[in-house]
């Protein structure tokens, strides 16, 4: 039960935060949970592609193995198609080597790797058995690149993401299930994309991660904590069956067949608890079938459509038809005297959320709004659904710039009189639309000069809407920190890295700096994360040393003597 005065509901029309007052369609919300699968993972982006088109948006998504990749990439913010070009144009089969790219290595280093044909490392006199096939640096690379911005903006938060996401890893000391929900965004995916023989585990925070598959094959217990107003999940199945014995081909194919048998019935469970299950025709489809991708995701998209029917129908009939009576309306001081058209459109009416919703946003374009707030507070003791609500409303309204102060703080590198003009553009007027815009051009401009991760990290009108506080982080690089090397010396990495301290982060740079680190073949992993601090973004380079001694064999023929 809510006690009198408690929040009941908070409701934000206009401003850069709230519901847009141009978009009056409805918003059909679900909470999605995405399974491994390996290729066959890659139909779900079909499906999410099918739910834009239908006007279905995922309020919060989480998944496994594959799941977790695609998964994680939708919630930073990539479009559907976004995803489905990504895909396209990556060698996914090329994911399982761990070599240098050749034009990284210097020429003795390429000399010097073709004259062999075989290197056993050894630790000591111990020969050292390679725990999988790779240990996904070319996997690491490519999601740093993909999700740096994101993850940087989000601070490590993956609930701050676009789209808030978490994942799920297995520990296999322990054997344990780790929820991945902060941190680094790539090395989250990487750890619950680590399938056994395929790729090595991870090495965190006194864990060995791997594929979160194997404790938790579809996490809908897991989406279905991650949001308090939504609670309709849909479960995208595309799990490998059990195959024929002649198609276990292959080490991965069969550790991929144990992991199925042994995970069937927590897969069945999970499938149980969502409200509606989605599972793509891929009969036929292994989960090494990545040369298929195109097909994937179209049998995705078409099972995609004719769910979100299905989905759109069950959703209207959870439709809020609960009403509530507005007893009260109070106003802020900035707008004290329009109290007499809320209280004429909202006060002693029986509306439900959705009506309230529509109202407020008729409100806003009709007494010239950029912003409501509105907070509902139980006004009596009941334990009534539709009891009695009070509604608190603070307001801002729409100015022009000549009345508004700007005032731009953490900008080191370009005046004040350079930004105004950029945030102000053509428009007179203070809109959500016109900010908005005047916001983009700014970033532009900034990346423009290499600063591709600059954000704003505030823009708030204050004062009754006559002070506009802006907050810029440039992402310049404050320090840089090398964890996991005991034999390398840091200046050794950091002369091996592009970027440098005082300089904005490259996204670009920062990739040709983890594959000139990588070239050296004195590490097995090479990973970099950027974090916000106080004084910059404080950059973290971790490396996983290779053991130094090895034994290589090759063979030379001579052409004289035969």
């Amino acid at each position: 039960m809510i006690r009198p005065g408690a929040i009941y509901a908070s409701i934000v029309v206009g401003g850069l935060d709230g519901l847009s007052l141009e978009d009056n369609s409805e918003q059909h919300r679900v909470l999605v949970a995405l399974s491994g699968g390996g290729a066959r993972g890659i139909a779900s982006i079909g499906v999410l592609q099918a739910f834009h088109e239908k006007g279905i948006k995922v309020e919060a998504i989480a998944g496994t193995s594959i799941g977790g990749i695609i998964g994680g990439l939708y919630a930073c913010g990539y479009s559907p198609d976004d995803l489905a070009r990504m895909v396209r144009d990556l060698d996914l089969n090329g994911l399982f080597s761990n070599k240098p790219a050749r034009q990284t290595m210097f020429q003795t280093q390429r000399e010097e790797r073709g004259r062999h044909l075989v290197s056993i490392r050894f630790d000591g006199f111990k020969p050292v058995v390679p725990r999988a096939l790779t240990a996904g640096q070319k996997l690491t690379s490519i999601l740093t690149a993909w999700t740096t911005r994101a993850n940087y903006h989000a601070a490590g938060n993956f609930n701050n993401l676009p789209i808030p996401f978490k994942t799920i890893a297995t520990d296999i000391v322990t054997g344990e299930e780790v929820i991945l929900e902060s941190g680094s965004l790539p090395d989250a995916m990487r750890a619950t994309m680590g399938f056994p023989l395929a790729f090595t585990p991870l090495d965190k925070d006194e864990r060995l991660l791997m594929d979160g598959g194997m404790v938790t094959p579809v996490p809908v217990e897991l989406v279905r904590t991650m949001s308090d107003s939504i609670d309709f999940v849909v479960a995208i199945n595309t799990a490998s069956p059990l195959v024929k014995k002649e198609d276990l081909s292959n080490p991965v194919e069969i550790a991929n067949q144990v992991t199925s048998i042994m995970t069937a019935d927590k897969l069945e469970k999970q499938l149980k608890q969502a409200d509606y299950v989605i599972k793509p025709p891929l009969n036929g489809t292994s989960m090494s079938d990545f040369e298929e991708k195109e097909a994937l995701v179209e049998i995705g998209y078409q099972t995609g459509l004719k769910a979100a029917d299905s989905i759109l129908s069950l959703l209207q009939q959870k439709t809020d038809t609960v009403r509530y009576k507005i007893s009260r309306v109070e106003i802020d001081s900035c707008s004290g005297h329009l109290l007499s058209y809320f209280t004429e459109s909202l006060g002693d009416k029986s509306v439900t959320m959705a009506e309230l919703v529509k109202k407020l946003k008729k409100l806003a374009t009709r007494l010239d709004l950029f912003r409501i707030e509105t907070r509902l507070e139980r006004s009596d003791d009941s334990t009534a659904v539709g009891a009695e609500l009070n509604l608190f409303i603070t307001t801002t309204p729409v100015r022009t710039w000549d009345n508004v102060t700007i005032n731009i703080t953490g900008n080191r590198t370009f005046e004040d009189s350079l930004l105004i003009p950029l945030i102000q553009g053509e428009s007179e007027a203070v809109t959500p639309s016109s900010l908005r815009a005047g916001l983009d051009r700014l970033q532009d401009y900034y990346r423009r000069f290499g600063y591709d991760l600059v954000d704003i990290e505030q823009a708030e009108l204050s004062d009754c809407g006559s002070l506009l506080t802006v907050v810029v982080d440039e992402a310049i690089v404050a320090g840089i920190d090398i964890d996991g090397n005991r034999r390398t010396r840091d200046w050794l990495i950091k002369s091996n890295f592009t970027l440098r301290e005082g300089r904005p982060f490259s996204t670009r740079r920062a990739s040709q700096g983890m594959a000139n680190i990588f070239a050296s073949d004195l590490f097995n992993r090479v990973t970099i994360d950027l974090v916000p601090g106080n004084d910059g973004a404080r950059l973290h380079i971790g490396v996983e040393e290779r053991f130094a001694h090895q034994m290589r064999f090759g063979w030379h023929w001579d052409d004289r003597y035969q």
